[in-house]
């Protein structure tokens, strides 16, 4: 008989314990889109007390300022409904938001997660400031994909948001991606009113040369509208980090004949114009051209050998075709990446005056 009593005590403890201090009607919350034009928004979230005691709202906070939390400061009695009141300001934040509030109570647990979600309709103002690059249908926060700076065994992720400004969900499609860039993003669709981050990254060993890569990605909004070219631009350098103190004792070094091409006066009409400089390598290694060129139209650049052994050089010749110049001055930097560790990039500068 007292086994029997023991055990129903246990039981009608164990259902005491078990069943919940308060019982929330709705922990999330959904604004659907709305317009940044119609101000802030609100909802009520309740919960029913449960227990015999009544039950304080301790604290109630937000994960950021847009998101203000009020609650019923009065005690809750049994049985009665506590509420808690939560306002969303999207002055300034178009797109889909998503956010958390965390609500005290004087129960056990005494942590509970509230979440409100939906999408703000931008004005026109707001989503300029926000995403100034068009895009056809679509506004991005950047107007180029460019990661800067990369060095050979690392990759780099650069992270670009597009915000579609039409009234139809849009399927967009990232065509003639070069082999060094990958991309992700967390869904498929951009609803209208919505934004989309995507994520580039770049490894820089499946580049196909050093120094400065500028390509194109094209952006394909979806059905009915025309594809739109995104630069992308990288900065690949040679990682020397690893070397050890041997290493670079014996590393080659590059020396420049001349750090000025100087072709004078050109005269469009004279056809194309030749100079040359050499490059010495004064350290005990090889030294390695890695790429020598130059990014300005109007201008070629030759080299007579890429490995150049311990006190040897090499020639540059340099081309001028004074028709291409865009300019009625010459000012033309010829690159030099090469394995020297302590100048791994140095500048050759052409300059030069267009008679009239």
């Amino acid at each position: 008989m007292k086994l029997l009593a023991a055990i129903f005590a246990f039981t009608l403890s164990f259902s005491a314990t078990a069943q919940s201090s308060v019982t929330w009607l709705e922990t999330a919350h959904n604004f659907g889109a709305f317009s940044e034009n119609d101000g802030k928004v609100a909802c009520t979230f309740r919960f029913v007390n449960n227990r015999q005691t009544p039950v304080i709202i301790q604290s109630a906070r937000a994960t950021c300022g847009c998101t203000t939390p009020d609650y019923s400061k009065a005690p809750i009695a049994p049985g009665d409904t506590g509420t808690v009141q939560v306002s969303y300001n999207p002055t300034g934040r178009p797109g889909r938001f998503d956010k958390k509030i965390y609500v005290d109570l004087d129960t056990e647990p005494s942590r509970y997660t509230l979440t409100i979600s939906g999408s703000v309709i931008g004005t026109p103002a707001t989503i300029g400031q926000r995403f100034p690059a068009e895009a056809g249908p679509f506004r991005m926060r950047n107007s180029a994909i460019a990661f800067g700076e990369v060095y050979t065994g690392h990759g780099k992720t650069f992270f670009l948001d597009i915000y579609n400004t039409s009234t139809d969900p849009l399927v967009p499609r990232w065509e003639e991606l070069p082999p060094y860039i990958t991309l992700t993003a967390a869904r498929d669709t951009v609803y209208p009113g919505e934004n989309l981050a995507f994520t580039f990254t770049m490894a820089a060993d499946k580049a196909p040369m050093l120094g400065l890569l500028t390509d194109s990605i094209m952006l394909a909004p979806g059905a009915g509208h025309d594809p739109i070219p995104v630069p992308v631009m990288v900065m690949v350098k040679e990682d020397f980090s690893k070397l050890t103190g041997g290493q670079r004792l014996n590393a080659p070094e590059i020396a420049l004949s001349d750090p000025t091409l100087d072709f004078d006066r050109i005269s469009r009409s004279n056809g194309k114009i030749t100079r040359t400089f050499t490059i010495t390598n004064r350290g005990k290694d090889p030294l390695l051209l890695r790429r020598v060129y130059t990014a300005d139209p109007g201008i070629t650049v030759r080299t007579s050998t890429a490995k150049i052994k311990k006190g040897k050089s090499a020639t540059v010749t340099v081309t001028v075709d004074p028709s291409q110049l865009q300019a009625d001055m010459l000012n033309a930097r010829i690159n030099i990446i090469a394995n020297d560790p302590m100048n791994p990039v140095t500048v050759v500068r052409a300059v030069g005056l267009l008679a009239p």
